[in-house]
């Protein structure tokens, strides 16, 4: 059987992306909802892949067996060991070990980039990645948002909490982020945004759904909301600065993507600033979705092995 399409995909706990690219024509997407091996078991995980790919290749008249290249995303594969849980998922699924290549979903944009640079990832979570000379990536944090994911919506939520219940128990002075908080999110008081954070144990996407306002209300100038995004801005230079070092790299370029960083500049511009006061060459936002990253990413390694000159 003849290899006839690259394709990508991009698991998260929300949603699940998929790409194929057939060789005679243009990329197809697909979607469902998302799944991640710190929240389904690993037959849940093969059964949901399988749902997603199975109708697609069935659409497109492809079949597995004629994959040349699988560039997979996934949050959550953290280790070795993970990976080698997708790995077996997409080979019980027909497709050939070769073609299968599965980073964590950050490591995307990373890998297909191409040159030695540090990636700072941070949407509803957030990341620090290095990837030195010798291709092999170093990370930095985004082990989770109750200890680590600093620079992240969920974060800078809690943070935005936190100062908003000092403003209502009296001890701050009101301002342009207690007012959004309380106008937009309809809370008003220490039990409502406590009960409110708890939620977040379950499900984080309400919490996250909050750094927007953090951000309004520092371009509108509340001193508060600048200082926390301050904060978290220094926290990720920090840790580009120790993901660089730790790749050997010196004077590199940082790679910002994630919606937190591409969409708005009020943590974009402050960390910027930090990055390049730490000696970094150069800061570039990423516009590209981690789809279409390991989709390019797919194309450029059946390339390479058509040449035997692919490196992992």
């Amino acid at each position: 059987m003849s290899a006839a399409f690259v394709a990508a995909m991009d698991i998260g706990g929300t949603h699940a992306r998929l790409a194929v690219q057939p060789d005679e024509s243009g990329p197809a997407f697909f979607d469902a909802p998302g799944f991640t091996l710190m929240q389904n078991s690993a037959g849940d995980v093969q059964r949901r892949c399988h749902a997603l790919l199975a109708p697609a290749l069935d659409k497109l008249g492809l079949a597995p067996g004629q994959c040349a290249a699988l560039c997979c995303g996934a949050a959550g594969v953290d280790d070795e060991a993970a990976k080698r849980v997708y790995c077996r998922i997409f080979e019980r699924l027909g497709f050939p070990p070769a073609a299968v290549h599965v980073w964590n979903d950050c490591e995307l944009p990373l890998a297909a980039h191409g040159s030695p640079a540090v990636l700072i990832a941070a949407g509803t979570g957030s990341a620090v990645l290095a990837r030195g000379a010798d291709n092999a990536i170093v990370r930095c944090g985004g082990w989770g948002w109750l200890t680590s994911d600093e620079g992240s919506a969920c974060r800078i939520a809690l943070d935005a909490l936190a100062h908003a219940v000092r403003v209502w128990d009296g001890v701050c002075a009101p301002g342009a982020l207690s007012a959004l908080l309380q106008e937009q999110a309809h809370l008003a008081g220490g039990a409502q945004a406590e009960t409110f954070a708890r939620r977040a144990v379950q499900d984080k996407s309400g919490l996250a759904a909050l750094a927007p306002l953090v951000c309004r209300a520092a371009q509108a100038g509340d001193r508060a909301a600048r200082r926390i995004l301050g904060a978290h801005a220094h926290a990720l230079a920090q840790s580009a600065g120790a993901a660089a070092r730790a790749a050997g790299l010196s004077a590199p370029t940082a790679l910002l993507w994630g919606s937190l960083l591409t969409q708005t500049n009020a943590l974009r511009a402050p960390l910027a600033a930090r990055l390049r006061r730490l000696g970094f060459a150069g800061v570039l936002p990423l516009a590209e979705t981690a789809l279409n990253a390991g989709l390019r990413l797919a194309a450029h390694i059946r390339e390479e092995e058509q040449n035997g000159s692919f490196q992992h």
